[in-house]
């Protein structure tokens, strides 16, 4: 457990005094090491997670079977980095650093970008590092593709965007959801958006998602799968979502960029609402992960359009209560046993 609040506390005393708005040559340098020390931790991690051995099956077929049967067996962005990795002889592990590099690399250009980079980074580490980093291996690599898209959205480049969410597709299906996004975020024009999400969606339909229809109703509706906590990771979405719209929504300068995440505060409040009645939470869950990045980008500056007093003040309330549901989440969950201890490659002679 150590090692995940000494991620923790290595930011919250520099985000505690983080006062410059903007990337400074200090703030830059240290985030750069925390996310390098992440993809490390993450990556060579060894039996973390309830879906590990799942993840092991993947790998050991990649070491045997024709390069179609692999590549067909699940997303194949995914599976085709599991081919390469045993085709060069190397480990399980070489996949888990490959996809906690693409995850870190996103978030990092992620949070650099934000008006207070720790801050933001800070906000990530209680679930998005320690939970999805850790035990979703291909939607954490999806995610960090995603960070790489929206950028391209605030840089106004939609083609760079829906590449980045194809891309991100590939390692897990789920993120073509918010391609429609992009393009109702980008276009100025009413007519030409609707025809462009209508015939992007049908596209998308049938090369993510035909094929794995049946595999997916059976998993998320058919079998009712529930995420344990999902209530609270949701409301706290929510939350950001609802303070965006309150608070943030109107200081974003750029047209596209505030529609972009209007429709992601949106999206935020909606998978709230419609949880007493979905089918599995866990679908609700998976989706709602894409909207994390709204809470990077509303909490760190929500001191600033409440106008506390005291900036350092304000950081500290924050910084206790995500402290509070790390530390929540690691004693209490049920799943904290597949996260504590933590285990490691490197130092893990039997592996």
């Amino acid at each position: 457990m150590a090692i995940y609040w000494t991620l923790f506390l290595s930011l919250a005393f520099p985000a505690l005094f983080e006062r410059t708005q903007g990337i400074s040559r200090n703030s830059s340098v240290l985030l750069a090491i925390f996310c390098f020390t992440c993809a490390v931790i993450l990556g060579t991690r060894f039996d973390l997670g309830v879906d590990w051995s799942s993840y092991h099956r993947m790998f050991e077929l990649a070491q045997w079977a024709p390069v179609e049967q692999v590549l067909t067996r699940n997303d194949p962005g995914y599976m085709l980095i599991n081919l390469i990795v045993a085709r060069l002889g190397l480990g399980f592990w070489a996949v888990n650093l490959v996809c906690s590099t693409i995850f870190c690399t996103g978030l990092y250009a992620f949070c650099k970008n934000r008006r207070y980079p720790l801050m933001s980074a800070l906000v990530a580490i209680p679930y998005l590092i320690v939970v999805v980093g850790i035990g979703y291996t291909r939607q954490s690599a999806a995610i960090g593709l995603f960070f790489l898209a929206i950028l391209s959205i605030e840089r106004d480049k939609l083609a760079k965007y829906l590449f980045w969410v194809a891309l991100a597709a590939t390692l897990h299906k789920s993120a073509i959801v918010m391609a429609p996004l992009g393009v109702l975020a980008s276009s100025n024009n009413r007519a030409l958006t609707i025809s462009m999400a209508a015939a992007l969606l049908p596209i998308a339909y049938f090369v993510f998602l035909a094929e794995h229809l049946d595999e997916l109703t059976y998993r998320y509706v058919t079998r009712s799968l529930d995420s344990g906590g999902a209530a609270v990771r949701l409301l706290l979405g929510a939350i950001a979502g609802s303070c965006f719209l309150l608070f943030v929504r109107k200081y974003v300068p750029d047209p596209s960029v505030r529609r972009f995440w209007t429709l992601s505060a949106i999206g935020s409040l909606a998978v709230f609402v419609v949880l007493p009645i979905a089918p599995s939470t866990t679908a609700l869950d998976r989706v709602a992960l894409y909207f994390i990045p709204l809470q990077l980008v509303t909490i760190p500056i929500l001191p600033d359009r409440l106008a506390f007093h005291s900036r350092a003040m304000a950081s500290a309330v924050i910084i206790i209560l995500f402290g509070a549901m790390l530390g929540t989440w690691l004693t209490t969950s049920s799943y904290a046993p597949r996260w504590v201890p933590y285990r490691t490659y490197l130092s893990c002679t039997a592996c």
